[in-house]
């Protein structure tokens, strides 16, 4: 009997089919799984995972957000997004099913929030890898506010992770989560804070170095971040300039846009869980051609403080020679509170980062190899130009099969590498979970 009639007969054959019921994050939709498993409960991810374990076979899980590295080619895929979110508030706390995301994370109280990345798309899984945001110079990690986890593991067996149970587990649950397990459950410390004061600059022409030197200096209640884009002509990168701070900020926009031409500046007051999109909007400068089909390549790298005005410029230099109007190069204000965890207290290093760069390059999915090519050589030249400052990288940059592994995994974990994957190999020894970020194993 195949895998599919396996699963069709453990779970009714409504919940098991050959392709996935419905658009998924751009990238993940080329792919083809050998079969979707569309559970209604976690209850049928468990017995999923036990027919899986029986007949040694790998999976790969769609949660309920995006997920571009979710969907492996002939392997089984279990699409969660067929499981309703749920959300429970407490005093001080959020619980969250495996099927949520971060919106839904953030919809019980505007006023208690769990700091998160600058999207709201992410799933469970995607957020234990880390969680980089407006917030984690203040709050820290989105890993770094979780209370408790459940995972159920490749045979199907549900286990709870804390602070107080085993540490092998809770080390690795923070950072690499999705490498263990199916996430079915997590819960959140939620902190208070009722409303943000942010700020927008856009200029072109502004010097990065200026403020690459400034953002250390900043109180950690405040983050300046910055997203340098091409310009129309190919002129100098068009640059927004992003602060998010918990008390009302004094940091001076002209002091930013640095001698360059400014093109926009807003200021306003909001609830955090109704984050902006962190895009740059269009002028005349920055006014990019309509791409509904995207691929994409992202590597994000953890920069010290020291080493940085340099390179940050010489990084947006690169950005007005992009291979196309559509690659991004943002400089994520970290630091603060990141460095209050210590660096082996859990899977995820780079704590003593002051930015995270993140390196997106973005073409159509039509586009031919020549600009592809294109497109993996630009970041190649940025990551080269970074170096100097780099500590190490975001598991972003982890795909599957990808060249030098080892390489890849020891920049993304460092020295936590070798004990992430003795637990690893002792919760899944069998690999059933090989095919998820942030791949610690070959597919």
């Amino acid at each position: 009997m195949s895998l599919t009639s396996q699963l069709q007969d453990a779970l009714g054959a409504e919940l098991v089919g050959s392709t996935l019921p419905a658009t998924v994050f751009t990238g993940a939709a080329d792919r083809q799984p050998s079969c979707v498993v569309r559970p209604r409960t976690f209850a049928d991810v468990t017995r999923a995972m036990q027919v899986l374990a029986a007949a040694g076979a790998p999976v790969s899980v769609l949660g309920g957000g995006h997920g571009p590295r979710a969907v492996v080619d002939g392997v089984t895929c279990l699409d969660l997004r067929s499981i309703p979110a749920q959300v429970k508030a407490r005093p001080g706390s959020v619980t969250v099913n495996g099927s949520a995301r971060v919106a839904d994370l953030l919809s019980p109280s505007p006023a208690q929030v769990v700091p998160v990345g600058v999207l709201t798309s992410p799933g469970v899984g995607l957020m234990t890898l880390g969680g980089v945001g407006g917030l984690t110079r203040s709050l820290g990690l989105t890993i770094d506010s979780i209370v408790n986890l459940e995972i159920i593991d490749a045979n199907g067996v549900i286990r709870t992770v804390t602070a107080d149970g085993d540490s092998d587990l809770w080390f690795a649950a923070r950072g690499a989560a999705a490498a263990l397990g199916v996430v079915s459950a997590l819960t959140l410390r939620t902190h208070e804070v009722p409303q943000v004061w942010h700020s927008r600059t856009v200029a072109r022409g502004a010097s990065v170095a200026g403020w690459s030197r400034l953002a250390p200096t900043l109180p950690r209640t405040t983050s300046c971040s910055v997203i340098a884009v091409p310009a129309n002509d190919g002129g100098d990168a068009v640059v927004l300039y992003d602060v998010v701070s918990r008390e009302a900020s004094d940091v001076d926009w002209r002091m930013l846009a640095d001698g360059g031409e400014l093109l926009a500046n807003f200021n306003w007051q909001h609830a955090y869980r109704d984050p902006p999109a962190w895009d740059v909007p269009e002028s005349d400068a920055f006014h990019p051609p309509t791409l509904t089909d995207p691929r994409w390549r992202t590597v994000a790298l953890w920069l010290d403080g020291g080493t940085t005005p340099d390179v940050v410029e010489a990084m947006v230099e690169l950005v007005r020679h992009a291979p196309t109007p559509w690659c991004r190069l943002e400089f994520q204000h970290v630091g603060g509170a990141l460095a209050d965890v210590a660096e082996d207290a859990s899977a995820m290093s780079g704590r003593s980062a002051e930015h995270s760069a993140v390196i997106t390059a973005m073409w159509p999915a039509q586009a031919d190899a020549q600009t592809r090519q294109a497109c993996l050589e630009w970041i190649a030249q940025m990551r080269a130009t970074a170096q100097p400052a780099v500590l190490g990288s975001y598991a972003t940059d982890l795909v599957p099969g990808m060249d030098n592994q080892e390489a890849g995994l020891r920049e993304v974990f460092g020295s936590n590498l070798d004990r992430l994957r003795a637990v690893v190999q002792k919760v899944d020894p069998d690999g059933r979970f090989r095919c998820a970020p942030p791949f610690i194993r070959p597919l």
